[in-house]
């Protein structure tokens, strides 16, 4: 069955193929990406961080159908895989962009890339604000403190970066932190 539903899709892929590749992604979801060029007159390296992931985040909020389908699909269609290979350039080029403004190097330079590639995923987008109920201020909020700290303290987890989370204060929505009640399973057959 299972290998019924691959061929099955990659004979799908094969069929969008020419339509993928002649369109541009941007296109395909009725909006254009950010344009990074925008944020290259902030001097503020945090700031500009932070509007990076405010204008992505708002991107992947209205783009969010097409980006869970086709990520769902990518590793099936090699239409897909083709598509999101441009997409991926993008934001690797925002992440190098928001890094070189920093003037680090080594260690904390990776690190900073790594949190920064980390913050620019569009599956970190979806778990901060459906897994997690963070709004997207929140999400760019929490993205934007972590890109941060791996620049101020080169490290990834240390004793004096715990004791900052610790001490901080966190600025989250009411619906960031508001209990959450589970869904209730549909009944079976009428009422209880």
């Amino acid at each position: 069955m299972a290998q019924l539903q691959t061929e099955a899709l990659e004979q799908a892929g094969d069929r969008l193929r020419p339509h993928l590749e002649a369109v541009p992604l941007a296109e395909l979801c009725g909006e254009p990406a950010p344009d990074p060029r925008s944020w290259s007159s902030i001097r503020d390296p945090a700031e500009r961080t932070r509007t990076a992931l405010r204008e992505t985040y708002a991107f992947y909020s209205s783009t969010e159908p097409m980006y869970v389908r086709l990520l769902r699909d990518e590793p099936l269609m090699p239409a897909v895989q083709r598509r999101l290979r441009d997409f991926y350039g993008y934001l690797r080029s925002i992440q190098e962009q928001l890094a070189a403004g920093r003037r680090l190097r080594g260690r904390r330079a990776q690190y900073v890339r790594a949190a920064i590639g980390h913050a620019l995923s569009f599956p970190t987008w979806r778990s901060l604000t459906h897994d997690q109920g963070l709004s997207n201020d929140d999400a760019v909020e929490l993205m934007s403190r972590l890109v941060e700290d791996a620049a101020s303290s080169g490290r990834v987890v240390g004793r004096a970066s715990a004791q900052r989370y610790l001490d901080a204060p966190v600025r989250l929505s009411a619906r960031a932190i508001a209990p959450r009640t589970p869904a209730r399973p549909p009944s079976a057959g009428g009422a209880m």
